[in-house]
Protein backbone atom coordinates (compact mmCIF):
# COMPACT_ATOMS: atom_id res chain seq x y z
CA UNK A 1 0.00 0.00 0.00
CA UNK A 2 1.51 3.16 -1.10
CA UNK A 3 2.20 5.73 2.07
CA UNK A 4 1.06 9.15 1.61
CA UNK A 5 4.43 11.81 1.70
CA UNK A 6 3.54 15.01 3.80
CA UNK A 7 4.16 18.08 1.99
CA UNK A 8 6.98 19.21 4.89
CA UNK A 9 9.08 16.00 3.20
CA UNK A 10 9.74 16.96 -0.09
CA UNK A 11 8.12 20.58 -0.98
CA UNK A 12 9.44 22.22 2.41
CA UNK A 13 13.23 21.49 1.70
CA UNK A 14 13.32 23.16 -1.62
CA UNK A 15 14.88 26.31 -2.62
CA UNK A 16 12.47 29.26 -2.90
CA UNK A 17 13.09 28.89 -6.96
CA UNK A 18 12.41 25.59 -6.61
CA UNK A 19 9.03 26.19 -5.04
CA UNK A 20 8.26 28.89 -7.05
CA UNK A 21 8.79 27.07 -10.77
CA UNK A 22 6.73 23.93 -9.28
CA UNK A 23 4.03 26.05 -7.91
CA UNK A 24 4.10 27.62 -11.12
CA UNK A 25 4.23 24.97 -13.19
CA UNK A 26 1.56 23.48 -11.87
CA UNK A 27 -1.02 26.80 -12.20
CA UNK A 28 0.16 26.09 -16.00
CA UNK A 29 -0.73 22.63 -15.83
CA UNK A 30 -4.40 22.82 -14.40
CA UNK A 31 -4.50 25.99 -17.00
CA UNK A 32 -3.53 24.12 -20.07
CA UNK A 33 -6.27 21.29 -18.91
CA UNK A 34 -8.83 23.93 -18.78
CA UNK A 35 -8.15 25.11 -22.20
CA UNK A 36 -8.56 21.86 -23.48
CA UNK A 37 -11.69 21.23 -22.12
CA UNK A 38 -12.41 24.72 -22.99
CA UNK A 39 -11.48 24.41 -26.33
CA UNK A 40 -12.86 20.65 -26.80
CA UNK A 41 -16.24 21.05 -24.77
CA UNK A 42 -17.37 24.13 -25.64
CA UNK A 43 -16.28 24.45 -29.51
CA UNK A 44 -18.07 22.56 -32.39
CA UNK A 45 -15.85 19.88 -34.00
CA UNK A 46 -14.62 22.01 -37.35
CA UNK A 47 -13.58 24.71 -35.08
CA UNK A 48 -11.60 22.88 -32.48
CA UNK A 49 -7.88 23.34 -34.24
CA UNK A 50 -8.04 26.87 -34.79
CA UNK A 51 -9.74 27.79 -31.00
CA UNK A 52 -7.21 25.36 -29.11
CA UNK A 53 -3.99 27.34 -31.30
CA UNK A 54 -5.83 30.85 -30.34
CA UNK A 55 -6.54 30.28 -26.20
CA UNK A 56 -2.81 28.38 -26.39
CA UNK A 57 -1.60 31.14 -27.99
CA UNK A 58 -3.48 33.98 -25.91
CA UNK A 59 -2.06 31.93 -22.45
CA UNK A 60 1.32 32.22 -23.57
CA UNK A 61 1.10 35.62 -24.51
CA UNK A 62 -0.58 37.14 -21.13
CA UNK A 63 1.81 34.53 -19.33
CA UNK A 64 4.76 36.51 -20.61
CA UNK A 65 3.13 40.13 -20.25
CA UNK A 66 2.34 38.88 -16.75
CA UNK A 67 5.83 37.68 -16.14
CA UNK A 68 7.41 40.62 -17.49
CA UNK A 69 5.71 42.72 -15.32
CA UNK A 70 6.01 40.81 -12.31
CA UNK A 71 9.90 41.28 -13.10
CA UNK A 72 9.79 44.69 -12.89
CA UNK A 73 7.97 44.98 -9.65
CA UNK A 74 10.30 42.17 -8.39
CA UNK A 75 13.44 44.37 -8.51
CA UNK A 76 15.09 44.86 -5.47
CA UNK A 77 15.24 47.97 -3.82
CA UNK A 78 18.84 48.94 -2.43
CA UNK A 79 19.44 51.05 0.42
CA UNK A 80 21.69 53.67 -0.52
CA UNK A 81 22.30 55.30 2.94
CA UNK A 82 23.83 52.40 3.72
CA UNK A 83 24.10 48.89 2.67
CA UNK A 84 22.27 46.68 5.20
CA UNK A 85 24.40 43.43 5.10
CA UNK A 86 25.92 41.40 7.79
CA UNK A 87 29.31 41.99 6.62
CA UNK A 88 28.60 45.71 6.04
CA UNK A 89 27.13 45.57 9.50
CA UNK A 90 30.59 43.57 10.86
CA UNK A 91 32.73 46.13 9.33
CA UNK A 92 31.20 48.85 10.86
CA UNK A 93 31.34 47.16 14.29
CA UNK A 94 35.01 46.48 13.93
CA UNK A 95 35.70 49.86 12.64
CA UNK A 96 36.69 49.21 9.05
CA UNK A 97 36.51 52.09 7.01
CA UNK A 98 34.27 51.16 3.51
CA UNK A 99 33.33 52.96 1.00
CA UNK A 100 30.45 51.33 -1.04
CA UNK A 101 27.08 51.70 -2.19
CA UNK A 102 25.92 49.38 -4.89
CA UNK A 103 24.40 50.00 -8.12
CA UNK A 104 20.59 50.78 -8.28
CA UNK A 105 20.23 51.85 -11.96
CA UNK A 106 18.42 48.11 -12.87
CA UNK A 107 16.36 49.76 -9.65
CA UNK A 108 15.52 53.33 -11.71
CA UNK A 109 15.08 51.32 -15.04
CA UNK A 110 12.98 49.25 -13.54
CA UNK A 111 10.56 52.07 -11.77
CA UNK A 112 10.52 54.19 -15.29
CA UNK A 113 9.31 51.26 -17.06
CA UNK A 114 6.69 50.39 -14.28
CA UNK A 115 5.37 53.66 -14.35
CA UNK A 116 5.17 53.91 -18.46
CA UNK A 117 3.33 50.50 -18.20
CA UNK A 118 1.07 51.98 -15.57
CA UNK A 119 0.09 55.09 -17.31
CA UNK A 120 -0.18 53.63 -20.55
CA UNK A 121 -2.47 51.37 -18.96
CA UNK A 122 -4.74 53.57 -17.77
CA UNK A 123 -5.20 56.10 -20.71
CA UNK A 124 -6.52 52.70 -22.56
CA UNK A 125 -8.82 51.78 -20.24
CA UNK A 126 -11.79 53.15 -22.38
CA UNK A 127 -10.46 51.00 -25.48
CA UNK A 128 -11.22 47.55 -23.63
CA UNK A 129 -14.24 47.04 -25.22
CA UNK A 130 -12.21 46.65 -28.28
CA UNK A 131 -10.17 43.89 -26.72
CA UNK A 132 -13.50 42.38 -26.01
CA UNK A 133 -14.37 42.25 -29.55
CA UNK A 134 -10.85 40.62 -30.68
CA UNK A 135 -11.31 38.16 -28.00
CA UNK A 136 -14.53 36.91 -29.40
CA UNK A 137 -13.65 36.51 -32.72
CA UNK A 138 -9.89 35.27 -32.18
CA UNK A 139 -11.23 32.81 -29.08
CA UNK A 140 -15.00 32.20 -29.38
CA UNK A 141 -16.00 33.89 -26.57
CA UNK A 142 -15.03 37.13 -24.68
CA UNK A 143 -15.89 36.30 -20.98
CA UNK A 144 -14.04 33.27 -21.73
CA UNK A 145 -11.04 35.11 -23.50
CA UNK A 146 -11.03 37.67 -20.37
CA UNK A 147 -10.78 34.92 -18.35
CA UNK A 148 -7.95 32.90 -19.79
CA UNK A 149 -6.17 36.31 -19.59
CA UNK A 150 -6.63 37.24 -16.19
CA UNK A 151 -5.58 33.64 -14.96
CA UNK A 152 -2.32 33.81 -16.89
CA UNK A 153 -1.55 37.11 -16.32
CA UNK A 154 -1.82 36.69 -12.64
CA UNK A 155 0.67 33.13 -12.78
CA UNK A 156 2.82 35.28 -14.88
CA UNK A 157 3.52 37.58 -12.64
CA UNK A 158 3.25 36.15 -10.05
CA UNK A 159 5.89 33.64 -11.23
CA UNK A 160 7.81 36.43 -12.35
CA UNK A 161 7.85 39.04 -9.00
CA UNK A 162 8.92 35.92 -6.90
CA UNK A 163 11.70 34.74 -9.25
CA UNK A 164 13.08 38.42 -8.56
CA UNK A 165 12.77 38.70 -4.96
CA UNK A 166 14.00 35.12 -4.41
CA UNK A 167 16.41 34.43 -6.94
CA UNK A 168 17.70 38.14 -8.38
CA UNK A 169 17.47 39.12 -4.27
CA UNK A 170 19.86 36.36 -3.31
CA UNK A 171 22.19 37.14 -6.25
CA UNK A 172 22.84 40.41 -5.20
CA UNK A 173 22.83 40.24 -1.44
CA UNK A 174 25.14 37.46 -1.99
CA UNK A 175 27.18 39.57 -4.05
CA UNK A 176 27.40 42.35 -1.63
CA UNK A 177 28.60 40.57 1.21
CA UNK A 178 31.19 39.27 -0.60
CA UNK A 179 32.58 42.26 -1.84
CA UNK A 180 32.03 43.66 1.49
CA UNK A 181 34.06 40.96 3.61
CA UNK A 182 36.61 41.52 0.38
CA UNK A 183 37.01 45.42 1.18
CA UNK A 184 37.05 44.50 5.40
CA UNK A 185 39.88 41.95 4.66
CA UNK A 186 42.09 44.15 2.50
CA UNK A 187 40.86 47.29 5.32
CA UNK A 188 42.42 44.57 7.98
CA UNK A 189 45.38 43.60 6.13
CA UNK A 190 46.54 47.25 5.72
CA UNK A 191 45.94 48.51 9.34
CA UNK A 192 47.92 45.40 10.41
CA UNK A 193 50.57 46.78 7.89
CA UNK A 194 50.63 49.82 9.31
CA UNK A 195 50.56 48.75 12.71
CA UNK A 196 53.99 47.58 12.33
CA UNK A 197 55.54 51.16 11.62
CA UNK A 198 52.70 53.05 14.29
CA UNK A 199 51.62 53.14 17.89
CA UNK A 200 51.21 49.89 20.45
CA UNK A 201 47.89 50.79 20.92
CA UNK A 202 47.03 51.10 17.33
CA UNK A 203 48.87 48.02 17.12
CA UNK A 204 46.98 46.32 19.15
CA UNK A 205 43.75 46.87 17.81
CA UNK A 206 44.56 46.29 14.70
CA UNK A 207 45.61 42.63 15.82
CA UNK A 208 42.33 42.35 17.88
CA UNK A 209 40.60 43.11 14.84
CA UNK A 210 42.32 40.33 12.42
CA UNK A 211 41.76 38.02 15.00
CA UNK A 212 38.15 38.37 15.53
CA UNK A 213 37.93 38.63 11.79
CA UNK A 214 39.47 34.91 11.21
CA UNK A 215 37.95 33.78 14.55
CA UNK A 216 34.94 34.66 12.60
CA UNK A 217 35.37 31.69 10.12
CA UNK A 218 36.91 34.32 7.27
CA UNK A 219 39.27 33.39 5.45
CA UNK A 220 42.19 35.85 5.80
CA UNK A 221 45.01 36.41 2.98
CA UNK A 222 48.71 35.53 3.50
CA UNK A 223 49.63 38.82 4.24
CA UNK A 224 47.09 38.52 6.92
CA UNK A 225 48.79 35.62 8.61
CA UNK A 226 52.01 37.09 7.96
CA UNK A 227 51.63 40.68 9.24
CA UNK A 228 50.15 39.06 12.24
CA UNK A 229 53.25 37.04 13.45
CA UNK A 230 55.13 39.91 12.74
CA UNK A 231 52.82 42.34 14.72
CA UNK A 232 53.00 39.72 17.70
CA UNK A 233 56.89 39.27 17.64
CA UNK A 234 56.62 42.78 17.88
CA UNK A 235 54.21 43.10 20.94
CA UNK A 236 56.18 40.08 22.61
CA UNK A 237 58.99 42.48 22.28
CA UNK A 238 57.16 45.30 24.20
CA UNK A 239 56.01 42.90 26.68
CA UNK A 240 59.59 41.38 27.25
CA UNK A 241 60.62 45.06 28.32
CA UNK A 242 58.45 44.47 31.40
CA UNK A 243 60.78 43.03 34.21
CA UNK A 244 56.95 41.45 35.15
CA UNK A 245 56.75 39.97 32.06
CA UNK A 246 57.90 35.96 32.41
CA UNK A 247 59.28 34.60 29.49
CA UNK A 248 58.55 30.94 31.15
CA UNK A 249 54.70 31.58 31.52
CA UNK A 250 51.98 29.57 29.42
CA UNK A 251 51.15 33.04 27.86
CA UNK A 252 54.83 34.06 26.49
CA UNK A 253 54.10 30.17 25.16
CA UNK A 254 51.23 30.96 23.68
CA UNK A 255 52.56 34.19 22.10
CA UNK A 256 55.45 32.18 20.75
CA UNK A 257 53.36 29.85 19.74
CA UNK A 258 50.66 32.08 17.64
CA UNK A 259 53.61 33.75 15.62
CA UNK A 260 55.03 30.65 14.62
CA UNK A 261 51.20 28.81 13.82
CA UNK A 262 50.52 32.31 12.21
CA UNK A 263 53.99 32.13 9.88
CA UNK A 264 53.53 28.59 8.74
CA UNK A 265 50.13 29.60 7.46
CA UNK A 266 51.26 32.11 5.55
CA UNK A 267 53.79 30.05 4.31
CA UNK A 268 51.12 27.93 3.36
CA UNK A 269 49.04 30.39 1.43
CA UNK A 270 52.27 32.15 -0.52
CA UNK A 271 55.89 30.63 -0.20
CA UNK A 272 57.36 33.94 -1.50
CA UNK A 273 56.65 34.54 2.99
CA UNK A 274 59.13 31.96 3.52
CA UNK A 275 61.76 34.08 1.80
CA UNK A 276 60.17 37.16 3.73
CA UNK A 277 61.14 35.62 6.87
CA UNK A 278 64.41 34.82 6.05
CA UNK A 279 65.24 38.09 4.83
CA UNK A 280 63.85 39.52 8.15
CA UNK A 281 66.29 36.85 9.93
CA UNK A 282 69.54 37.67 7.95
CA UNK A 283 68.99 41.01 8.18
CA UNK A 284 69.67 43.89 10.92
CA UNK A 285 67.73 43.15 14.06
CA UNK A 286 66.31 46.45 13.72
CA UNK A 287 64.37 45.91 10.88
CA UNK A 288 63.78 41.75 11.89
CA UNK A 289 60.36 41.77 13.74
CA UNK A 290 61.44 38.56 15.52
CA UNK A 291 64.71 39.82 16.57
CA UNK A 292 63.68 39.65 20.16
CA UNK A 293 63.73 35.76 20.30
CA UNK A 294 67.15 35.66 19.24
CA UNK A 295 67.98 36.91 22.75
CA UNK A 296 68.75 34.57 25.68
CA UNK A 297 66.39 33.13 27.54
CA UNK A 298 63.10 35.05 25.31
CA UNK A 299 62.63 31.44 23.61
CA UNK A 300 62.85 29.01 26.16
CA UNK A 301 61.48 25.96 24.92
CA UNK A 302 63.11 27.07 21.13
CA UNK A 303 59.34 27.39 19.26
CA UNK A 304 60.97 30.27 17.31
CA UNK A 305 64.40 28.69 16.66
CA UNK A 306 62.43 25.34 15.32
CA UNK A 307 60.34 27.21 12.72
CA UNK A 308 63.51 29.08 11.50
CA UNK A 309 65.74 26.54 11.42
CA UNK A 310 62.92 25.01 8.47
CA UNK A 311 63.26 27.77 6.63
CA UNK A 312 66.59 26.90 5.44
CA UNK A 313 66.57 23.41 3.64
CA UNK A 314 70.28 23.46 3.54
CA UNK A 315 70.42 23.36 7.85
CA UNK A 316 69.80 25.15 10.69
CA UNK A 317 69.32 29.40 10.70
CA UNK A 318 72.57 31.30 10.94
CA UNK A 319 73.84 32.29 14.19
CA UNK A 320 74.06 35.91 15.20
CA UNK A 321 77.93 36.97 15.07
CA UNK A 322 79.65 37.05 17.83
CA UNK A 323 80.86 40.90 18.39
CA UNK A 324 84.53 41.09 18.12
CA UNK A 325 87.43 42.56 20.23
CA UNK A 326 88.37 46.03 18.40
CA UNK A 327 92.28 45.68 17.02
CA UNK A 328 95.32 46.59 19.38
Amino acid sequence: MARFVRPDQWFFPLSKVSKILLTTGAALLIGAVGLYCYAYLGQPDDKFSSITAAVYLTACATFAVGFLVGCLFGVPQTIQDAVATPAATAAGAAGATILFRPSNQLQQVSDWLVKIILGASLTQVNKLSLLGDYLKDFVGSPVAGVMISVYFTIVGFWCGYFIMVGWLGQLIREASDDLMSDLRRADIDNKLQQSLFGSAQAQDAAVANAVAYLRDGKQGTADTYGHLACAIGQKYERLSADTAFDKNSADAEQLRMEVVSYAQEAIRRDPEWRVVFRNLNDGPDLENDLAIFKQAGQDPNGTIKKFLDSLYPAGPAPAAPAPTAPAA
